[in-house]
């Protein structure tokens, strides 16, 4: 029985045009996004319990958190807590300037690491 070495769509790249390619990556990342889960009023007060821990004793956190389909995670240290305005600012070193922000309701979990 004879088998067919087929490489997939290997093959056909390469007659494809740049921004063909770019389209159907586009196509792809947009079929595997996910819907934001609904966090409950027990895991939110954890998850403020833990943010309000690792900002107190400035301690090395990793932040699960939700964005545009998808779920992300970051470790770094919490600088500010902005209550009123809904969202943490983290960076990747204690003093490091560059922070990353998130939103209060954006954030799926919280662990001290």
């Amino acid at each position: 029985m004879s088998r067919v070495n087929d490489r997939g769509s290997v093959k056909w790249t390469s007659m494809m045009m740049p921004e063909h390619i770019e389209m159907l990556k586009g196509l792809k990342r947009e079929q595997i996004k996910v819907q934001k889960p609904i966090i409950d009023e027990q895991k939110q007060e954890e998850i403020n319990f833990q943010l309000t821990m690792g900002f107190k004793d400035n301690l090395l956190v990793e932040v699960k958190y939700y964005e545009n389909g998808h779920f992300l995670t970051f470790k770094g240290y919490i600088q500010r807590l902005h209550y009123e305005n809904r969202f943490i600012e983290v960076s990747e070193g204690i003093f490091n300037r560059e922070c990353l922000r998130i939103r209060y309701q954006d954030i799926l979990d919280v662990f001290i690491v």
